[in-house]
């Protein structure tokens, strides 16, 4: 990379949730009749703040305000109420009638006395739990046709049994996609912008797009070591761990985690993009002592559990086969066999790699279309089996 990136700011990202939560709200609030109150809970406060002062413009005749807890200073007054006020304006007035339509916006952590009366028995909650799902999608939809696939590709990978990245969230996710709208969709950054996933960044993941999966299948290894406290290793110690073949290169980075920590991988991710003498730490720069596969498996040792010919009585060409396996068929034929097989590498180190197919193919007639499949398997077996049955 010869240019650094475009890092996002909380502004970037209230920027794209806005564009999606204020339409959301705008529908719900022309629906709503009076006395009818709603909560809308842990939003960024200056998202609430740009939110409630373009409701307030749009449906003028509405009640809409963000709760004071008295613990915020950052926070407009004119937009605020206190619990009390809130409380009055939940109930009808004087001649007892409905008010108009409430909306309060409850910043994160809110605590007041007045907590229970504004609770989702009085109040209801407007549910922003797919907002950053259409977040995603809308990003993606923008994405450069070229770009898309892998980009989702990254995503998917994530979402592998094998790898489960537990900082892939909904939130992370959705950094991760601002930073590449951010930088114009330079497919360079896809890698670099990893850190929002709490992987290292990658210069060149996409050099050879082959590669891409068990590129960041390794990564989120090295990442899971590095990490993991629980070994009672120091940083220096968990460097070691990951079997790298340059020492000096080792022993820089055993230095740069050492300063940096090792416990919030984000941190020191990002540290890696934003700090120019640190790109020397990208991923493309990670060389290991046994090299990352390259797509090609070996599968040796297949074994059946067919009969040798010489174990047939009476069959005809009993003198012939001798101990060669063989699958005869009719009434009295085999039913059912099976075939293990063994293979390495483990078939999730290799890339592109969905299943495997087993077939039975005739010497004289060629291919029967008998055949069985094996996906991929998330445990740590190299030896696997696959059955043939109803053969009759």
């Amino acid at each position: 990379m010869s240019q650094g990136i475009f890092l996002i700011t909380a502004d970037d990202i209230n920027d794209e949730l806005e564009k999606i939560i204020r339409p959301l709200l705008s529908e719900i609030l022309r629906e709503k009749k009076p006395g009818h109150c709603m909560r809308c809970s842990d939003l960024d406060s200056n998202l609430m703040v740009r939110l409630c002062s373009q409701l307030r413009a749009e449906f003028p005749g509405i009640n809409l305000y963000i709760l004071n807890d008295e613990r915020r200073n950052d926070i407009p007054g004119n937009l605020t109420i206190s619990s009390s006020k809130l409380v009055e304006l939940r109930n009808p007035d004087k001649e007892n009638n409905l008010r108009s339509p409430l909306l309060i916006f409850l910043p994160a952590g809110v605590k007041t006395s007045a907590e229970d009366s504004f609770g989702i028995a009085t109040f209801e909650e407007i549910s922003l739990t797919k907002i950053y799902d259409q977040l995603q999608a809308q990003l993606l939809d923008a994405a450069p046709p070229s770009l898309k696939p892998l980009i989702k590709s990254v995503l998917i990978t994530l979402e592998d049994p094998v790898v489960s990245w537990k900082y892939a969230d909904a939130l992370a996710i959705s950094r991760f996609l601002i930073t590449l709208k951010k930088n114009d969709w330079d497919p360079e950054v896809v890698g670099a912008a990893l850190f929002e996933l709490c992987l290292i960044p990658d210069f060149e993941l996409l050099k050879d797009p082959h590669l891409l999966t068990t590129r960041l299948k390794k990564n989120a290894e090295c990442v899971k070591i590095l990490t993991n406290a629980n070994t009672g290793n120091t940083e220096r110690g968990r460097v070691l761990e990951i079997q790298l073949a340059d020492p000096a290169f080792r022993n820089n980075l055993a230095n740069f985690v050492t300063r940096t920590g090792l416990e919030d991988p984000y941190t020191w991710c990002r540290h890696i993009v934003a700090n120019k003498p640190c790109w020397i730490f990208s991923f493309h720069q990670w060389k290991f002592k046994e090299p990352i596969e390259k797509g090609t498996i070996c599968i040796y040792d297949v074994q059946t559990t067919l009969p040798k010919g010489s174990e047939i009585p009476r069959h005809p060409h009993t003198e012939l086969l001798g101990g060669e396996q063989i699958l005869p068929l009719g009434p009295n034929g085999v039913q059912k066999f099976s075939v293990s097989f063994k293979v390495y590498p483990h078939p999730n180190k290799v890339i592109g790699l969905k299943k495997f197919i087993a077939e039975v193919i005739s010497k004289d007639e060629g291919r029967t279309g008998y055949t069985r499949k094996k996906s991929v398997w998330s445990d740590s077996k190299l030896q696997k089996n696959v059955t043939f049955d109803r053969l009759n």
